[in-house]
């Protein structure tokens, strides 16, 4: 998804969340406007510019926009960021573009020791089995 200059957006991470099941299958994302503006006024501009030919289920507010892009990217390698700093994104956004620049894995690299750890212990501090 691409905007121009004269869309209200500077900012958007995009990413799916698969669910248990295809069906439970949906997409999130978190969106930073150019302009301050109220929660009001932000769903009336995304429904007049954006959202006409997407179904939109709902709409909140972002209290934390480094969360929000942690979340938003939490289930898919392949999410998008623009805008934001890719550090805001999940464990398995990081493998994905780590992936991407490299063919294998090099240990000795500072940022891939960084994604194993933190993979491992989202794992080993995680109440629910994978």
């Amino acid at each position: 998804m691409a905007f121009d200059e004269n869309v209200f957006i500077e900012a958007y991470a995009i990413g799916n969340e698969f669910g248990l099941s295809e069906q439970n299958s949906h997409t999130h994302a978190v969106f930073r406007t150019k302009d301050k503006m109220t929660f009001e006024e932000f769903k009336v501009k995304f429904s007049e510019k954006i959202s006409k030919s997407i179904h939109i289920d709902d709409i909140e507010r972002a209290r934390n926009l480094k969360m929000a892009v942690r979340y938003v990217t939490k289930e898919d390698a392949n999410s998008i960021i623009i805008g934001f700093d890719k550090s805001f994104g999940a464990v398995l956004y990081k493998a994905g573009q780590y992936s991407k620049n490299h063919s294998k894995v090099q240990w000795s690299d500072p940022q891939a020791a960084t994604i194993a750890s933190k993979a491992h212990a989202g794992i080993v501090n995680s109440s629910k089995c994978i």
